[in-house]
């Protein structure tokens, strides 16, 4: 179904909302009814409404390491415990609350030069109709290119872009425990199912030139990515942690320009969670 215009977005507390980024530069915002339908013999079909998935996706910068953490769990738990409930305003009358949230892919990327370090987080939640709140927004500064240090084994090689994805894959959860009056199409919870990633990718002036001509990878790299802006309480510094170039190394030809070296990075074997570990506040 369409996505409605996202016009207001931010954390909501006991009826108060509260911010959760400086501003929101895009997304958008989901009601899937998961219909059943069912077809019969006879030409005949059966169309029932099922239980309703709310997903809002939020492109934003600004967020603060107590938020952005929880798209970043360092175990497997099936949740992610004090998720905040968010705000969702469509048009300015039309608003609903998500509650029971749980977080869902994120990836944090920079795309070089003036640009803002942009957090694209998807949450998903039980949404309910509300009216007459009006979303917030922090006074955060977010974090540019020349605000972030990253160093690969250790050492620099120009950064030029970058972009760090965790696939956090959330589903709902439908319970035969009988239902709530007034709330039947809404699910009992969300969890987290599986995670696809961490990976990481860059585009560097300085040659990382993987060994790509050996049978297996042998060893792996420490990636620091750290954002400081000058205000500490806004530090973030995420540590990837046994990574090696196993994605595509892409050199491309250019005329009548300079290219960049195109570099991505996956774990290796071990565990999946805790491979992208986030640090800050401080």
């Amino acid at each position: 179904m369409p996505n409605p215009r996202l016009l207001g977005f931010s954390k909501i507390a006991t009826g108060t909302p509260a911010g959760f980024c400086r501003e929101v530069t895009g997304g958008d915002f989901t009601l899937d009814p998961h219909d059943i339908v069912t077809p019969g013999i006879g030409n005949r079909i059966h169309n029932r409404k099922g239980v309703e998935e709310a997903t809002a996706k939020a492109q934003c910068y600004g967020v603060v390491y107590a938020d952005l953490v929880k798209w970043f769990p360092v175990d497997g738990a099936l949740t992610v415990s004090s998720v905040p409930d968010f705000l969702v305003d469509l048009d300015g009358t039309t608003q609903y609350t998500l509650t029971s949230c749980q977080p869902g892919a994120a990836t944090i990327s920079n795309a070089g030069g003036n640009a803002h370090t942009i957090n694209d987080l998807e949450i998903k939640g039980i949404a309910d109709v509300m009216t007459g709140e009006t979303a917030v927004y922090l006074s955060t500064k977010g974090h540019t290119l020349k605000d972030i240090t990253i160093t690969i084994g250790g050492a620099d090689y120009n950064v030029l872009s970058w972009s760090l994805t965790n696939g956090l894959v959330t589903e709902m959860e439908i319970y035969g425990d009988g239902p709530t009056a007034d709330h039947e199409w809404e699910p009992d919870a969300f969890i987290i199912s599986d995670i696809t990633g961490p990976v990481f990718t860059c585009t560097t002036r300085l040659k990382l030139l993987p060994d790509q001509n050996v049978r297996n990878w042998t060893a792996g790299l420490a990636i620091v990515i750290t954002l400081a802006n000058g205000t500490p309480a806004e530090n973030l510094t995420f540590t990837l942690s046994d990574f090696s170039a196993t994605g595509p190394y892409n050199v491309p030809f250019e005329t009548g320009a300079v290219s960049g070296f195109q570099n991505t990075f996956t774990i290796l074997d071990g565990v999946r969670h805790g491979r992208a570990v986030l640090t800050g506040g401080a």
